[in-house]
């Protein structure tokens, strides 16, 4: 795989207005045009000078909004970025080959703010009541909250347990303070626990939980630095903001009257946000890795403690290119699965060893990530809750933070037969996927990076499949190049043109429906490539004299016609698909740009396949 090693790879901050939250309805054809907002935006980007701005093309009305991650024509997936308030997300995780020890310890943060819950199982488990208690923070700023997790695979062992120590203080009572155990395998009931007071003052109390925490772990509560010790209980960041089930949550403010105002967006972009931005379908998403976090008793992983299982990672990728890395497998899939715990029950959890198991576990940590960032939009709006009753529609705010517009297509307008007639052209013999509703895209930023390119001509409009766990983020940040992501053909934003195959990475769990991306491709002058080696996955750009690479599919589409986006002529083919008479070992065409700027999202289609 091709890494970018030492730093995390962040988009530029750019503070883009908000897009308009008004969907126009027309019932013919309507006028996109490049925002000034938009324009402004782009003036923050790290793309090289732009060109002035063409002129818009017409297209039919109404807005709304969807998003999507995952490479489309090879599972070209990698580590988002960490999601910072300002900046596009979907992005890249820090690749270090340093050693994730040593960390400071975030009980040692000085954080008068912020939320430590108390574990929900003391009410189920002892004769205390939770909206009782308070986990108590010293003058100096130190959490008595501790949540420790250890794996080990390697040999006959099939550990997989955590362990949890809290101080707590009682509301009712001056001077109760008690101590908390708990203990058991991740993803399964409690094995045990105790509840250790009460004790009169803090200074008694820290006793016992200064003594179980280095009997545990080998390091001092209050240390600066956090070492992990050989069989030993490692410290994990939990992000106790991250909501999981909203119905275990308790908000001071769950009493308040809220009166939601009315959406401002139409029926189907409405219901498109609530989609997006669905808790159930993200949740869901990460139980298809083993990471249920309804059963894990720890909570959700910081972004910070997620960056140190993708340095594991690193390490596992490092072993697999045959480089120095002297720890074995399972002492690196076990490193991995202490730093972000999973849940697999009483089975023992699988070694990391190919490219496919690495990759997934990338894909994994994309998840989390995005869903840090996601999750941040939803905090903002319940914040809102405790200002006034009156607040804007949830669906509202979310599509406010996509920082896009959207404008849905007239299913009777010659756009949306075009897209239809190529979806279904383009689609398996044997399949019966669904096209049901067309957004057109237009991004804020987008449009002048794009101008990069304006010289470059053979424009094609290509397929690209995704999870609809990832899809808002990748909304919000167009396609990315991960820096973890390689496949086939290299690292580069991998497209299709074929629904076919882009399809094969289209899943939306239990959700109504999927999202698949149409984007418009700067290809210029293509190399081609027609088998798999060293030769096509090592590529990080296109060959000198190459703007792109083609890998010839043995099957391609036929009957390429134009179409006029802004004022330039794109081709789509409209026809079925045709024996290319090329010995290749690829099945259908991919196309690869090394350079973000290149691709331009254009439409936004929801599918179902049944």
């Amino acid at each position: 795989m091709v890494v970018r090693k030492s730093k995390r790879i962040s988009a530029p901050a750019t503070k883009a207005p908000a897009p308009s939250k008004k969907t126009p309805k027309t019932n013919g054809k309507r006028k996109r045009t490049a925002s000034a907002a938009a324009k402004a935006s782009a003036k923050t980007s790290s793309v090289p000078a732009v060109v002035p701005a063409k002129k818009k093309r017409k297209r039919t009305a109404s807005t709304a909004a969807t998003a999507s991650a995952k490479t489309s024509p090879v599972p070209v997936v990698a580590p988002t970025k960490k999601k910072r308030k300002g900046t596009a997300s979907a992005a890249a995780i820090v690749s270090s080959k340093t050693s994730p020890v040593p960390v400071v310890s975030p009980a040692k943060k000085k954080n008068k703010s912020g939320s430590h819950p108390v574990d929900p199982d003391i009410g189920k488990l002892t004769a205390k009541s939770v909206s009782s208690l308070s986990i108590v923070q010293s003058k100096d700023g130190l959490w008595y909250d501790a949540t420790l997790n250890q794996c080990n695979i390697t040999g006959s062992n099939n550990n997989n347990k955590y362990y949890r120590i809290q101080m707590m203080q009682d509301n009712n009572g001056v001077g109760s303070y008690y101590v908390w155990f708990k203990w058991g395998r991740v993803g399964e009931p409690a094995t045990g626990n105790q509840l250790n007071g009460p004790f009169l003052t803090e200074d008694q109390a820290v006793k016992p939980y200064a003594q179980k925490y280095k009997a545990k772990t080998g390091n001092t509560y209050d240390a600066e630095v956090f070492v992990p010790q050989k069989n030993k209980y490692t410290l994990i960041q939990i992000d106790n903001d991250v909501e999981v089930d909203p119905d275990k949550c308790d908000s001071p403010q769950s009493n308040k009257k809220i009166e939601y105002l009315p959406s401002e967006l139409d029926t189907k972009t409405k219901d498109l946000m609530e989609v997006l931005f669905s808790e159930e379908t993200r949740n869901q998403a990460l139980a298809s890795f083993n990471l249920d976090l309804k059963k894990l008793p720890l909570g959700v992983p910081s972004e910070e403690q997620i960056q140190k299982g993708v340095s594991a990672l690193n390490k596992i990728e490092d072993k697999l290119q045959g480089g120095k890395e002297s720890d074995s497998y399972a002492e690196l899939a076990s490193k991995f699965y202490t730093a972000i715990p999973h849940s697999f029950g009483r089975s023992r959890p699988p070694l990391i060893q190919n490219k496919e198991e690495l990759q997934n576990r990338y894909d994994m940590c994309n998840i989390l990530l995005d869903m840090h960032s996601t999750n941040e939009t939803i905090r903002k709006i319940k914040k809102r809750k405790t200002v006034t009753e009156k607040v804007p529609n949830p669906a509202d705010s979310h599509y406010k933070s996509l920082n896009a517009n959207l404008s849905i297509l007239d299913r009777k307008s010659n756009e949306y037969k075009k897209i239809k007639i190529y979806f279904d052209k383009t689609k398996s013999n044997y399949s019966n996927a669904k096209l049901h509703d067309v957004w057109c895209v237009d991004r804020q930023c987008e449009v002048e990076r794009f101008q990069k390119y304006d010289t470059l001509d053979n424009r094609r409009l290509l397929w690209h499949g995704t999870n609809i766990a990832v899809a808002a983020p990748i909304l919000t940040s167009g396609l990315r190049i991960m820096p973890h992501s390689s496949g086939r053909v290299g690292s580069g934003i991998y497209l299709a043109s074929m629904q076919e195959k882009s399809a094969q990475y289209t899943c939306y769990y239990g959700s109504k429906y999927g999202c698949m991306f149409l984007a418009e491709a700067a290809l210029g002058k293509m190399h081609t490539v027609t088998s798999d080696g060293h030769h096509a996955s090592s590529l990080k750009k296109a060959p000198k004299g190459y703007d792109s690479v083609r890998a010839v599919g043995t099957n391609e589409p036929t009957n390429w016609k134009t179409m006029n986006i802004d004022n330039r002529k794109v081709q789509l083919p409209q026809g079925g698909s045709k024996p290319s008479n090329v010995s290749s070992s690829f099945g259908h065409d991919e196309f690869l740009a090394y350079e973000e700027a290149q691709v331009r999202l254009r439409y936004v289609i929801t599918v179902t396949f049944n």
